[in-house]
């Protein structure tokens, strides 16, 4: 991948998610936004992202500082517990199982793979939200039953309830194939399948 594909991937994500933080919460087709807007329930300025990007900026750094999980849930935890990775040194509205894994780890000690609460009740795309950097991480990656074993990892820091951790897979999956200049239509085509005889 050149640079560029990668940087506006990345920039993609980050401006996708401050245009969304000020009618996160709004009912469907209520709103239109075409530019940046301050508000909504967390009454940010305009221009503030989110939690999913305060979580994926982290996972950026660690994949190119080639850190540990323990490493990375460290850098959870300075972003829920000191405010690293923010827009103006504030975080705000984390999920309660996002929340909740940082505190295993910060808190309770759990092992960074144990952190991902495996309820139901936790089966949300928390850690689906972060993960588009991996995917890059991942694009010269030919062996499928890795990537599925690296996404499994990196997605039961947070979250462990079997549909959270499919759910990875097939976004990643997706994402694989779109990075590898396959046509949509096709990967929808194999992709289950393919997730059938790997599982």
């Amino acid at each position: 991948m050149q640079k560029r594909q990668i940087e506006n991937i990345l920039y993609a994500g980050v401006v996708g998610d401050a245009l969304g933080v000020p009618v996160e919460f709004s009912k469907r087709d209520s709103y239109y936004i075409d530019s940046m807007t301050s508000g909504g329930a967390w009454e940010q300025p305009k221009g503030s992202w989110s939690d999913d990007t305060s979580f994926t900026l982290p996972l950026l750094e660690n994949l190119s500082e080639n850190g540990s999980y323990d490493q990375l849930m460290q850098k959870f935890e300075d972003y829920m517990f000191h405010n690293e990775y923010t827009p103006d040194n504030l975080a705000f509205g984390i999920g309660s199982a996002c929340a909740k894994a940082v505190r295993n780890w910060s808190i309770n000690h759990y092992p960074a793979l144990e952190c991902g609460d495996p309820s139901v009740e936790s089966n949300g795309n928390g850690a689906l939200m972060r993960l588009a950097p991996l995917a890059i991480h991942l694009v010269d990656e030919t062996n499928l039953n890795k990537r599925l074993q690296v996404t499994y990892e990196y997605t039961c820091l947070t979250h462990r309830h079997p549909r959270a951790i499919v759910g990875s897979y097939i976004y990643l999956e997706i994402l694989h194939g779109l990075l590898n200049g396959r046509a949509l239509r096709a990967i929808l085509n194999y992709l289950p399948e393919q997730l059938h005889q790997a599982l």
